[in-house]
């Protein structure tokens, strides 16, 4: 016997006053402002156009809020709100459904970018990330390659909670996933409406160009899923787009981290290793950053540089002396004058390679003019 599901509406004229935050093709969001709920700080309305409520099944749509209050534990709930603007509940008014109440994005998922005109706010799109290092640099984010394998790690994370759950994201994009570095790095999923919940869809299945499976294989599972996993893993490490080529992952790429994602775009969709897999691979990887990276600033720090001695220029003699001679006429026992490298077998080696050398000057004495006798001298 099937569990009934739990109808969450809420009527439009409940919402409160609704300020225009955002819009994009389907629809418009707005700030609902009298709309609370355990699992978020604040909640938005997204309002359906009228061209997109004729496509969309509303009953599809309201198994989402059902999962959270039905189907989810209060802990499982909280985590799915952590990572995704999940549709709450359905919004209504007298002619009948309009849209839909979710989790505002966090703050933390929004981020500061430099551009010609300053800087920018801006929602923290995975398509900024996916960039060649200059252009990071110049648009201000500063990313290491253990923080890339950390949102690798979250998001395939995220794509396993979901699965378990009967979720597939399906449109996979970098426009739909968003990221933040601080204080952890961490992902969120918006547009969760188009998701397909236990093989139902409340709107058609879409694709983003540069971003579908291969000709023929169906889409929203979680084999389509993992396959733009390893694309998004690919371009995030290349600092590319648009490549679907292995081949252009960086050299340092951990092994094992360079196989699943070479095994994920060339495998047949049911031996792609699916994102539990991932999650294990990702890990090591980041361990192995992360000690790299302390090993490297260790070693900076144990070996200061130390500057090489100022050399003591002496001038030459204009004739060499003979050392008795030299004795003699200071009455000063002649020395052995020579220098020695500190890098020999008693001096004491430099940290840096540098090499002092100890110097010494032969006192230069003029010559006896003719007619001098040996007393002068």
């Amino acid at each position: 016997m099937n569990t009934p599901i739990t109808r969450q509406v809420i009527s439009r004229d409940k919402l409160g006053a609704l300020t225009k935050i955002g819009q994009g093709g389907q629809g418009v969001v707005y700030g609902a402002p009298n709309v609370k709920t355990k699992f978020a700080a604040a909640m938005v309305y997204k309002e359906y156009k009228a061209q997109t409520k004729a496509d969309i099944d509303f009953t599809a749509l309201a198994a989402m809020p059902a999962l959270v209050e039905d189907s989810l534990t209060y802990s499982q709930a909280e985590r799915l709100v952590s990572i995704a603007a999940w549709p709450c509940a359905i919004v209504e008014d007298d002619s009948g459904p309009r849209g839909f109440v979710m989790p505002a994005i966090p703050a933390e998922f929004f981020i500061e970018l430099s551009t010609a005109k300053g800087a920018a706010s801006s929602t923290a799109e995975f398509q900024h990330l996916l960039n060649h290092s200059s252009v990071l640099a110049a648009r201000g984010i500063d990313i290491d390659d253990a923080q890339r394998y950390w949102l690798l790690r979250e998001f395939a994370s995220g794509l396993a909670f979901l699965h378990k759950h009967g979720v597939c994201v399906g449109d996979i994009s970098p426009k739909n996933l968003l990221f933040t570095l601080t204080p952890h790095p961490a992902v969120f999923f918006i547009d969760c409406d188009a998701m397909r919940i236990n093989d139902v869809s409340a709107l058609p299945q879409m694709e983003t160009p540069g971003w579908s499976v291969p000709p023929g294989q169906e889409l929203a599972t979680i084999y389509s899923d993992t396959y733009k996993l390893g694309l998004l893993a690919l371009r995030l490490l290349a600092g590319d787009q648009d490549t679907k080529n292995p081949q252009h992952l960086p050299p340092a790429t951990p092994a094992l981290l360079r196989q699943i994602i070479t095994d994920t775009l060339t495998n047949d969709p049911e031996r792609r290793p699916l994102p539990e897999a991932w999650s294990y691979v990702l890990g090591h990887a980041i361990e192995e950053a992360q000690h790299d990276k302390k090993t490297a600033a260790a070693a900076a720090v144990s070996v200061p540089l130390e500057p090489p001695p100022t050399p003591v220029v002496h001038s030459r003699p204009t004739r060499r002396v003979s050392r008795r001679i030299a004795g003699a006429a200071t009455g000063v026992p002649a020395a052995s004058f020579r220098c020695r490298s500190t890098d020999g077998p008693r001096g004491r080696r430099s940290t840096v390679g540098w090499r002092a050398w100890n110097s010494a000057a032969v006192t230069s004495f003029p010559r006896p003019r003719p007619g001098l006798t040996s007393r002068r001298l």
